[in-house]
C-alpha cells in the first residue's frame, strides 16, 4: 500500500465515470484515494470502482488467469523407490533438466520460468519456482538454477527454505514444468575459441539468474530515474524478473551500455551521488539566511564555503509540498556535504554527500 499510494489515481485502473468524479473532488493520487473513508465510497462510486479499491488494499484478490499452452513442455520422474538423500533429489532434477533442454532444442525455444513440483511419501507436495531473466536451453545453465533455489538459504522473514521442506520427507514424484519464450537473435561465435568475443550480456544474464534464484528475485534491482523535482524521487528501484521478457533484455542492455542521453541534466558538481535514506536535521548557527557551523552525528564542522542557494519546489497538487534551499558546503576539515534549509520550518537538514 505505501507502494502504490506514490502512483497517480490513473495506475488504480478505475472505471472513467469514476476517475472523473474524483478528479473533480481533488483526488489525483492513489494516496489520496486510500484516505477516501470506505463507507462513504458506495454512495458516490460504483460497484465495480469499490471492488477495485478494495483489490488495491489487498482487501480482495484479484485472479489472473493464464491461457496454458496447449502442448507444453515437461518432464517427470516417479518411483516406488522413494529418493531419501538431498543429493538424489538434485540428480533427479539434474536429469530433468536434461530431458528439458532436448525438447527446447527441438523446439527451438528457451525456457524462461521452470515450475517444479515434488510430491513426498505421505502426499504432501513442495512447488518450486525458478525464474530466468532471458530464454534459455542449455542443460547446464538450468541445472545451475535449479539447484541454486533448491539450496537457498532461509529469508530473514522466516520463510520455511526448500531444503528444509524436504528434510525427512522421502520424495516419490518430481515434475517439472517449462514456460517457454521465442529464442533471441543468434550471434556467430569465434571460429577458433570459443570464449573469444563473449558478449558482457550473457554474462549479466547469467549472473542474474544465480543470485536471483539464490537470493530471491526481490533482491536483485535495477535502478530507473524518475521524471520528479524532489531528489530523493527522482530514481526507482524495480525487481527484474517483474518486467516482460523483452523489457528484461533492454535492462540488461542498459547496464552493460548505459544511455548517456537518459542521464540527468544536472552537473555532478551541484549534486551529489550519495543521498541519505533520509535527510537529517542538523543544528545550524548564525542567522537563519547563513550557515556558519553544523553539529551532524555528534561531530561538530565548521563552514568555510557555502554555495547556493538552489531552490526546490513542488507545485500546489503534489501530496506533500516541498520548499527548499540547497547549499553545496564545504567545511574547514574539507568535507563536503548537500544541505537544505526547509523554507516552511527554517530547519537545516543534511541530505547528501560529495566524493
Amino acid at each position: 500500500e505505501q507502494w502504490l499510494a506514490e502512483l497517480p489515481l490513473v495506475a488504480a485502473r478505475l472505471p472513467v465515470g469514476d476517475a472523473d468524479v474524483l478528479f473533480q473532488l481533488g483526488v489525483l493520487t492513489i494516496r489520496q484515494l486510500f484516505g477516501l473513508p470506505m463507507e462513504d465510497l458506495p454512495a458516490r462510486l460504483s460497484a465495480e470502482a469499490g471492488q477495485r479499491i478494495r483489490q488495491l488494499r489487498g482487501l480482495e484478490e484479484e485472479l489472473i488467469t493464464a491461457i496454458p499452452e496447449a502442448d507444453p513442455i515437461r518432464a517427470d520422474w516417479s518411483s516406488e523407490f522413494a529418493a531419501t538423500d538431498f543429493n538424489q533429489i538434485q540428480q533427479i532434477l539434474s536429469q530433468l533438466t536434461l530431458q528439458i533442454s532436448e525438447q527446447l532444442i527441438l523446439r527451438q525455444v528457451g525456457a524462461v520460468r521452470l515450475d517444479c513440483e515434488l510430491v513426498s511419501e505421505d502426499g504432501g507436495t513442495v512447488a518450486m519456482q525458478v525464474e530466468l531473466v532471458k530464454p534459455v536451453q542449455e542443460q547446464a545453465e538450468l541445472n545451475d538454477v535449479v539447484r541454486l533455489r533448491l539450496d537457498q538459504h532461509e529469508t530473514s522473514g522466516g520463510k520455511t527454505t526448500i531444503r528444509g521442506a524436504l528434510s525427512d520427507k522421502p520424495v516419490t514424484a518430481v515434475s517439472v514444468l517449462a514456460v517457454t519464450a521465442p529464442l533471441p537473435v543468434a550471434r556467430q561465435k569465434d571460429l577458433f575459441s570459443a570464449k573469444e568475443h563473449i558478449q558482457p550480456t550473457e554474462e549479466v544474464t547469467q549472473l542474474m539468474n544465480r543470485l536471483s534464484n539464490r537470493l530471491g528475485k526481490d533482491s536483485v534491482l535495477t535502478v530507473h530515474p524518475a521524471a520528479d523535482p524532489v531528489p530523493e524521487k527522482t530514481i526507482r528501484l524495480q525487481s527484474i524478473m517483474v518486467a516482460e521478457s523483452g523489457a528484461r533484455d533492454r535492462q540488461v542492455e542498459r547496464l552493460v551500455s548505459p544511455d548517456e542521453s537518459a542521464t540527468s541534466a544536472e552537473s555532478p558538481r551541484s549534486r551529489p551521488l550519495r543521498l541519505l535514506n533520509e535527510p537529517v536535521v542538523i543544528t545550524a548557527d548564525g542567522r537563519a539566511d547563513a550557515l556558519t557551523g553544523f553539529v551532524y552525528r555528534g561531530r561538530r564542522f565548521a563552514v568555510k564555503e557555502l554555495n547556493g542557494p538552489e531552490r526546490i519546489q513542488t507545485h500546489w497538487w503534489h501530496d506533500v509540498a516541498v520548499h527548499r534551499d540547497y547549499y553545496r558546503v564545504t567545511t574547514s576539515c574539507g568535507s563536503r556535504f548537500w544541505v537544505y534549509r526547509d523554507l516552511r520550518t527554517g530547519d537545516w537538514l543534511m541530505h547528501g554527500m560529495f566524493d
